[in-house]
């Protein structure tokens, strides 16, 4: 299956990368807990940046998080300082599953 990002098809094997390593940087930065919340900015500057430019980068990971959320392992609070993410049970039970 191909996921269409503007003008690049992110593969399913690139989606499932990408979904990996923000759960996996999500668990870093909570430490398993789904009551912290994240900024957007601390889940990416934990990421590998090795797939394409940074502009490809940015549409994918946003795309992959949204699906995150989508599929319900995130849950986005919108505060003052801006958008924040935390796990859902669903979501550390997976993370967890990858460690």
């Amino acid at each position: 299956m191909l996921y269409i990002i503007g003008n690049m098809k992110l593969t399913e094997e690139q989606h499932e990368y990408f979904f990996d390593q923000i759960m996996y940087a999500m668990y870093r930065l909570t430490h398993g807990s789904i009551t912290k919340h994240v900024p957007v900015e601390a889940i990416q500057r934990l990421m590998p940046k090795d797939i394409g430019t940074q502009k490809v980068y940015l549409k994918n990971f946003t795309k992959v998080l949204k699906d995150t959320i989508k599929i319900g392992y995130l849950v986005e609070h919108k505060t003052r300082g801006g958008m924040t993410y935390q796990f859902s049970k669903q979501g550390r039970d997976y993370a967890l599953a990858l460690i």
